[in-house]
């Protein structure tokens, strides 16, 4: 073999001029051209993510809507505070601890008090839990005697006697619990009400001030029927007052359940009232009280306020995971490896992070239409699936709140 034949075949030696042999192969240039239509792909759908969330912060910002938690959230003075009187006291406290990574955790420190609720209150479930349907007229009496049966199942409540008159029995187990009721109806009494929820939490928020607010309303609600029947005209209007109040500090605090809880207490209230005209319990200055105590129950600002509170819980909440995007599975519920929410969880990571911002944008977007229009809408109102979302002015009969 010659020697230029040689040198032609040894490695490093350039190719003759006019050489087929490819530099770069078919599978590098396919390679490189999806990674540069993805990195377009994700630069695009990130500049309009981006673009359409902080057009809709400008929105929001415009009509004067908060953006923050820091906006939106004030804390009342302690002294004027029920969330900080003697049976709320500690619910909401939090230690700060170091994780395996360093960052600081939040551990919730309070169990006790909650232990302390049950302790009092609770009692063995009703064997009929419907609640009362207020529309119908035929809406029986409270079921005194089933009632009273609840406390005497109840491990909290030992020793509740077994007479003929069942409200006697009823009023005999919560005299055992005078002290604690009588420290609920005077934390009922301070004129704010603001739990310290860590709303930074978004959706692993903790908010066990709920069910504390409506097991007391049942006990409230018990002993005024009880109270109805034992002819405490005066003892059962202060008790079904204080489920009013309950009503009010339930809703106080900006979240949508806190709403829904509002609720629910108040139509308790409403309930023991009801009770009372049911059976003419009522007179004058009774009915004169309780009309003013109703008339005074409007839903809408705290809708309002729950909804503005929804969203900015949703934004954040996306915020969380666009900058956090490992926390996936925690937010998920910690799924394990092979489920289905896991797997879910790792297509979301895949998202581009313009689709997260879109995602915020709509649904802040969606949840302020929900505000405006119950800004708008008369007292009372409630939104019907078939109503206008967007009530004309002359249709207003309350004030924008």
């Amino acid at each position: 073999m010659s020697a230029n034949a040689m040198d032609h075949g040894s490695p490093g030696h350039e190719p003759p001029v006019g050489s087929t042999r490819p530099v770069v192969g078919w599978p590098w240039v396919l390679m490189l051209a999806a990674a540069a239509l993805a990195g377009a792909f994700y630069g695009v759908e990130n500049w309009r993510g981006a673009r359409a969330w902080a057009a809709e912060q400008a929105r929001l910002k415009a009509r004067g809507e908060p953006l923050t938690w820091a906006e939106w959230i004030v804390r009342p003075p302690a002294a004027s505070n029920m969330a900080e009187a003697t049976p709320f006291k500690g619910l909401l406290d939090y230690t700060e601890t170091r994780g395996p990574d360093g960052k600081p955790r939040h551990e919730w420190a309070g169990k006790a008090v909650v232990d302390r609720w049950h302790a009092m209150l609770d009692i063995a479930p009703a064997k009929d839990s419907s609640p009362p349907d207020l529309s119908d007229s035929t809406f029986p009496v409270m079921d005194l005697a089933s009632v009273a049966d609840q406390y005497r199942r109840s491990t909290n409540f030992p020793g509740v006697p077994r007479t003929a008159d069942p409200a006697r029995d009823i009023l005999a187990a919560l005299e055992t619990r005078r002290e604690f009721l009588a420290e609920i109806e005077e934390a009922t009494r301070r004129p704010t009400t603001a739990f310290a929820i860590r709303y930074e939490d978004h959706a692993l928020a903790l908010l066990p001030h709920l069910a504390l607010i409506k097991s007391a309303a049942h006990a409230f609600r018990h002993r005024a029927a009880a109270q109805l029947a034992a002819g405490d005209r005066s003892g059962a209007l202060r008790d079904i007052g204080t489920i009013h109040r309950l009503a009010r500090a339930a809703g106080s605090d900006p979240t949508l359940i806190g709403m829904l809880v509002h609720g629910a207490v108040e139509t308790l209230a409403m309930d023991a009232a009801w009770q009372g005209w049911r059976v003419g319990a009522w007179g004058e200055p009774e009915c004169k009280a309780l009309q003013e105590m109703f008339s005074e129950a409007d839903l809408r600002p705290v809708a309002v306020r729950a909804f503005r509170s929804e969203r900015l819980f949703g934004s954040s909440l996306i915020e969380f995971l666009a900058k956090n995007p490992d926390k996936y599975f925690e937010i998920l519920g910690n799924p394990v490896p092979g489920d289905d929410t896991s797997l879910a969880g790792r297509a979301i990571s895949l998202m581009p992070i313009g689709w997260l911002r879109q995602n915020q944008a709509r649904h802040a977007r969606h949840l302020d239409a929900i505000v405006e229009t119950l800004q708008h809408a008369p007292r009372g109102l409630a939104l019907m699936p078939d109503a206008d979302p967007r009530l004309p002015a002359e249709d207003v009969s309350g004030p924008v709140v």
